[in-house]
């Protein structure tokens, strides 16, 4: 899990949201910089799904987003996807 962009607070309070795993996700940024502290060079994210309050029920990560109001639903929106984390280490 990938979070595009700063999440609202009250994601990284919400019980549901750790359980779905998207509280602990980090930020695209965070992520690469992390990486790029580690030595790693060629960072890149390929996106394979991405989350939104409005998925099926059924999905698991569905109960996450139930807690939030729709003002908070809509700043979620296109923000929590699952992504493939491409890097290489320096040759």
């Amino acid at each position: 899990m990938v979070l595009r962009g700063p999440p609202p607070e009250t994601l990284r309070q919400n019980i549901e949201a750790w359980a779905g795993c998207i509280s602990g996700a980090l930020e695209e940024e965070t992520y690469r910089r992390l990486l790029e502290e580690a030595g790693f060079v060629d960072i890149s994210f390929e996106v394979t799904r991405t989350y939104s309050p409005q998925d099926s029920p059924d999905d698991e990560q569905s109960d996450a987003f139930q807690a939030f109001s729709e003002e908070e639903k809509a700043e979620l929106a296109g923000k929590v996807v699952s992504a493939f984390v491409r890097a290489r280490t320096k040759a």
